[in-house]
């Protein structure tokens, strides 16, 4: 399917001024539970720890230090109106969002234009549509691969509590590698990025006749970013203190579109109808890049570090600077066409067909053949069918379609100069390499019951997908690194879909109308010829670690792992079947998920609430793996109230396991909104609506970890894991009180 996206045009003879504000407060929704100053001291010296080698004296909650009451604002102003040949909307958009993690947060800035013009008595349309956006990102440390030192928040959850943050003389207390200071570090780093876009749409659209419409459509994309980042010399860590880093990122793109269709429309007698369309389209996209790294400072200024050369020690060392880049252009071009129809309004029929290339595959298989088959039998016209039902429409559908989101350039032998100025290996090319492809069975039912009031479907479908993309490392030594394949075998997914929705109460003083859905999916591979790696689990002594095997038989990202069955009376791990490594029958894929939504009104008071949530699926605590073990808490890093007297030795290992796999089951409140519609009688202001939105409100699991809804990238050689958690940005819960305006 395609997903169009239209934005608001301006309407009508008159013209209207819209104005929106609101102001957002944000907190996290749950900290870890970690051990005090003098629980910490306590849990160490019982692993065998000199307390007065651990205390420091001091009392510091480290998560408190690196989070915040997050404010942000958010303004929008729009103006627009037309007449019967012509239309235009212009609308300008400021936001300004503080991330709960000190040190991040964005601001934005957007402008956007369209308009639309009839011409030569309504037989020519031209319409137009402009986007100009500046987005200001501000990061803190953050990692998704490296162990607690590669993340403030990882410096934050195992800092020593009986630490202060400064001396008496207000400098950073800095321990050393193994101990960094989460405040210093944030107050020592600075990562900003700037991207500006803009987009742009040109159409015409001409009816030939009463049946026949061509349309072509041009469109550009064009985006420019930098990003600036640096660490000062003054943060004591390894590789940089004494020394400073700094990285200067530039990332160009030029999309462009380019679109022709025909569109025929017809009626056959006096209830049928035909549609057709048939159309081409060509798509560019040529992006570049270039990486600038900078070290050997003489400056401490974190902008003098990005911003100036002459802040470089060149004399101190040749690996002062260095400068990487690259270039790509990927092409795709598109014949497609559609037919459609409609008998008497009870039997419709469709059809589409597309063949895309793609310059991304290789010269043996540059395009792909899509085509998609549906069929529509309102039955609530035939007579068989109980008047109960105001509509009931029977849906059965076949399609195919095709995915190319993979990496530039792998179609051919890839070399690239290394950090030493010679030429080594990327990848070699491989010919043969072609599209993935999705085949979809899909068969539903749309009802209606009581005229309306309780309305829904019912849809079951089956999902294969074949030729997965996969980038596959070649064992070492080799001549090649890397190669793209196409795996054989197939990914399938069955399931079964259900919403109901029901206008319980209408009257002119309440009203409550209830919608709901419900989906089932089971997962599993098959005549996959070798299993492949994902989930990489990182920490301490975790090197090489993985949890997930894509696997024949098995479900997508199945858990691979040794099964953990408590400690011995010593304290080491004790593991089923003498370590093996095996399915362990869990999946991080949901098997079913749900959600629900209540509208409310009473005059012009609204309320809207909706839950949702999933279930029958594990995840993987890989914080939990690398931070909060016996281990940890004996080497002076904090861990949970939890790890306390769990029978674990301080000499035992950590390892991948079924230890750290919980149940990833949630309900969760996640949108309540109250909106008020204030009656006006002001000639000036004809509307005005206040509004309290409050997100992530509660929710319910046994997930141990900061929020169940997680996904951090653990994908192992561009093989994509899932249900993995670790150190991902904290979810928060959000407060927001606003006003929409009409003049």
């Amino acid at each position: 399917g395609v997903v169009l996206i239209t934005t608001k045009k301006g309407t009508g003879a008159s013209q209207g001024l819209q104005y929106s504000a609101s102001v957002s407060s944000s907190s996290i929704t749950k900290k870890y539970d970690l051990l005090d100053g003098p629980a910490f001291v306590a849990g160490s010296v019982a692993l065998g720890s000199d307390a007065t080698a651990i205390n420091k004296g001091g009392s510091t909650d480290w998560q408190d230090e690196i989070l915040r009451n997050a404010i942000s604002t958010s303004h929008n102003l729009s103006y627009g109106g037309g007449g019967p040949a012509s239309n235009y909307r212009i609308s300008l958009g400021y936001q300004d969002q503080q991330g709960i993690i000190k040190e991040s947060g964005m601001q934005r800035y957007s402008v956007r234009a369209n308009t639309g013009h009839k011409m030569f008595n309504d037989k020519l349309t031209i319409e137009a549509q402009f986007t100009f956006a500046n987005v200001r990102d501000q990061q803190a440390p953050m990692s998704d691969n490296a162990g607690y030192e590669g993340s403030v928040l990882g410096a934050a959850l195992s800092a020593n509590p009986t630490q202060n943050v400064t001396d008496a003389q207000g400098k950073f207390i800095q321990p050393g590698n193994d101990q960094r200071n989460p405040v210093a570090w944030l107050a020592y780093h600075d990562d900003k990025s700037n991207l500006n876009r803009m987009l742009g749409s040109i159409s015409a659209t001409y009816n030939i006749s009463d049946h026949f419409a061509y349309k072509i459509n041009f469109g550009a994309d064009r985006s420019a970013s930098t990003r600036k980042a640096a660490v000062s010399r003054l943060f004591n860590i390894n590789d940089i203190g004494g020394r400073g880093r700094a990285f200067n990122i530039n990332l160009n793109s030029a999309n462009t579109l380019l679109e022709h269709t025909l569109n025929y429309n017809t009626k056959i007698g006096g209830n049928n109808r035909f549609d057709a369309l048939v159309g081409y389209s060509y798509q560019k996209y040529d992006n570049s890049n270039t990486l600038i790294r900078m070290q050997y400072f003489k400056t401490d200024d974190l902008d003098q570090m990005v911003n100036n050369p002459q802040a470089i020690n060149f004399q101190a060392n040749n690996d002062a600077y260095r400068v990487r880049g690259g270039a790509s252009i990927d092409e795709l071009q598109s014949f497609f066409g559609r037919v459609r129809y409609v008998i008497n309004d009870k039997y419709d029929f469709s059809g589409t067909l597309r063949a895309d290339g793609s310059s991304k595959f290789g010269e043996n298989n540059l395009y792909g053949i899509f085509p998609a088959f549906n069929f529509g039998w309102r039955l609530s016209e035939e007579e068989f069918v109980p008047e109960v039902f105001s509509n009931l429409k029977l849906r059965a559908g076949w399609g195919r379609t095709g995915n190319q989101e993979f990496g530039s350039g792998n179609q051919y032998f890839r070399q690239r100069y290394n950090d030493d100025g010679n030429v080594e290996v990327i990848s070699f090319g491989n010919p043969d390499l072609k599209w993935e492809t999705t085949d979809q069975v899909n068969i539903g039912l749309d009802y209606e019951l009581s005229g309306g009031k309780i309305y829904g479907s019912v849809d079951f479908f089956t999902k294969k997908t074949t030729d997965l993309l996969v980038r596959v490392i070649s064992a070492q030594p080799a001549a090649q690194p890397l190669v793209w394949k196409n795996l054989d075998g197939q990914v399938n997914n069955t399931g079964v879909e259900f919403s109901i929705g029901s206008e319980l109460v209408k009257n002119d003083n309440f009203s409550w109308n209830i919608n709901g859905n419900f989906t089932y999916i089971k997962n599993l591979v098959t005549g996959l010829g070798s299993s492949v790696q994902t989930g990489a689990i990182n920490g301490q002594g975790l090197s090489g670690a993985f949890a997930q095997l894509i696997a024949n038989d098995q479900p997508l990202y199945s858990y691979y792992l040794r099964t953990f069955e408590g400690f011995t009376p010593e304290g080491l791990n004790i593991y089923k079947d003498n370590e093996a490594i095996t399915f362990v029958g869990k999946s991080p894929l949901p098997k079913f998920t749900l959600g629900l939504t209540n509208n409310f009104n009473f005059g012009n008071l609204d309320v809207s609430i909706f839950i949702n949530g999933m279930f029958g699926h594990y995840l993987y605590n890989n914080t939990s793996n690398a931070l909060f073990s016996s281990g940890s808490l004996g080497n002076a890093r904090n861990t949970t109230v939890e790890v306390v007297g769990n029978g674990e030795s301080r000499v035992n290992s950590a390892d991948a396991s079924t230890r750290f796999l919980e149940k990833g089951d949630f309900l969760r409140l996640q949108n309540m909104t109250i909106g008020y519609n204030i009656p006006m009688s002001n000639k000036t202001v004809k509307g005005l609506k206040l509004y309290l939105t409050a997100q992530n409100l509660l929710t319910f699991t046994s997930y141990t970890g900061q929020d169940p809804e997680v996904d951090t990238n653990k994908a192992i050689d561009g093989v994509p894991s899932a249900g993995i958690d670790y150190l991902a940005y904290p979810r928060a819960r959000t407060f927001t009180l606003g006003a929409n305006v009409n003049f």
